[in-house]
């Protein structure tokens, strides 16, 4: 008989832990840190090196010793990658526009309105 009580108990153990269960381990997911279009640009090749700048909805684009503004106007994020620049070009007296994406935390690839490709490069 008494076999048969160690029988019972253990089913009715293991009955009871079946209902039991581990909750997995919980991860949290940590949100990589956003690129911003915020700072200084430098240009990347072209004719003329400048630096673009880029502070809460303004922009600028100064020769890169600073001495003359190249360019003077505004942008919109279009969406988390993208930006969209409208500006007065100060050497040409024209109102000009250009499309870029944030190819990565420190390079911005952009084409104006005409179609050319320009880069730009995060300052250090």
């Amino acid at each position: 008989m008494r076999p048969a009580l160690v029988l019972a108990s253990l089913l009715g153990a293991a009955t009871a832990l079946s209902g039991c269960q581990l909750e997995p381990q919980r991860q949290i997911a940590v949100a990589p840190p956003q690129a911003t279009i915020e700072g200084q640009w430098n240009s990347v090749g072209g004719p003329v090196a400048y630096i673009s700048s880029f502070s809460a909805g303004r922009f600028t684009s100064k020769t890169a010793d600073g001495s003359r503004v190249l360019a003077d106007g505004s942008y919109t994020k279009t969406n988390a990658t993208q930006v969209s620049i409208i500006f007065t070009s100060t050497t040409r007296n024209t109102r000009e526009s250009v499309n870029c994406n944030l190819m990565s935390s420190d390079r911005l690839a952009c084409v104006n309105s005409a179609g050319a490709r320009f880069d730009l490069a995060r300052r250090a």
